[in-house]
């Protein structure tokens, strides 16, 4: 049965062609350089529109400001975090209430209840609250405060915070080089915890230039050191004290603008476009006419002068949806 006239022959019988061709979906040019929406992938076929209402993720970035829960450990006054605060509004009566009551919300506040399964009424966590009611010290004047200091809230940064395209590309970005960062977390190696501050402002101060490190460097502060076996000199990375941009530092340890003043310094934001401008601002020279050849330690004007050219440290990248 090698043939179709041999097959048709066949009371019965059917012959199929054992080849079928079956064109690509990628078979010309107009489909190989359309767009898709990256949320869903290429196997998806959505408008333009379809794809922005779905939303995105914020990438290339540490993220936008938002609030967390503490993590266990993190606040040795929170031994055991709440996820979130179950309660029912409207209740003004207190004989109403077979819970807590607080009266200056009006509500019902169930403190016993630990999750949002076990929450009949309203359930409110920390990544509900306004970043400004974050930063620990706020009062109780509103039910948003008073929840933000009964969990515990913490200011953060993370890419879901982002929740829209323009925020990503606006608000958001990292620098590849001298960092200014407004969230410092510092490590303890003892427990394994991390404790997170947040700064709105720094102080950019010199360094000892005897000693090389900066002013005020002292390791008894610092968990994570260790002991040169050799020397017996301690040494330690301060995440609050470190070196940026040649013979200059930046310590979080100073509290205030009079603070940084008195220590000779200059007191920055920490906010995003701070952040851009201060990535760039660390700049060395870089070839032109030099008798050893090295010319990194030329300021600007004797770098031009002798055909260098001034490059950046740093470099921002603004983050993308």
């Amino acid at each position: 049965m090698n043939s179709k006239s041999n097959c048709d022959a066949q009371t019965g019988s059917t012959h199929y062609i054992g080849r079928h061709f079956q064109p690509g979906k990628m078979d010309d040019s107009t489909k190989c350089s359309g767009q898709y929406c990256s949320v869903l992938g290429a196997r998806y076929s959505v408008d333009s529109a379809m794809c922005t209402s779905i939303g995105g993720r914020c990438r290339n970035t540490d993220g936008c400001n938002g609030c967390r829960a503490p993590w266990h450990g993190e606040d040795p006054d929170i031994a055991d975090p709440k996820q979130g605060m179950c309660y029912k509004s409207g209740v003004t009566d207190a004989t109403n209430c077979d819970y807590t009551h607080k009266s200056a919300f009006s509500i019902c506040l169930e403190e016993s209840t630990s999750s949002k399964n076990d929450c009949a009424n309203t359930w409110l966590t920390c990544e509900d609250l306004d970043v400004e009611l974050c930063t620990g010290t706020v009062d109780s004047s509103t039910l948003h405060k008073y929840a933000s200091n009964y969990l515990g809230c913490r200011r953060t940064k993370e890419p879901r915070f982002c929740k829209t395209k323009t925020q990503c590309e606006d608000e958001t970005g990292r620098c590849h080089g001298p960092r200014l960062e407004e969230q410092i977390c510092v490590y303890n190696p003892d427990d394994h915890s991390s404790t997170c501050t947040y700064h709105s402002h720094t102080c950019l101060v010199g360094m000892n230039m005897e000693t090389w490190q900066c002013v005020g460097h002292n390791c008894s502060a610092v968990p994570d050191k260790w002991t040169d076996p050799i020397t017996g000199e301690e040494h330690c990375w301060d995440p609050k004290r470190y070196h940026v941009m040649g013979e200059k530092c930046l310590d979080y340890y100073i509290a205030d603008e009079n603070a940084c003043t008195a220590n000779g310094g200059e007191w920055l934001s920490t906010d995003m476009s701070s952040q851009r401008e201060f990535c760039g601002k660390s700049k060395r020279c870089e070839g032109g006419r030099a008798e050893y050849g090295w010319t990194g330690e030329r300021d600007e004007e004797q770098c031009l002068e002798c055909g260098g050219s001034m490059i950046s440290d740093g470099k921002w990248e603004s983050g993308s949806w």
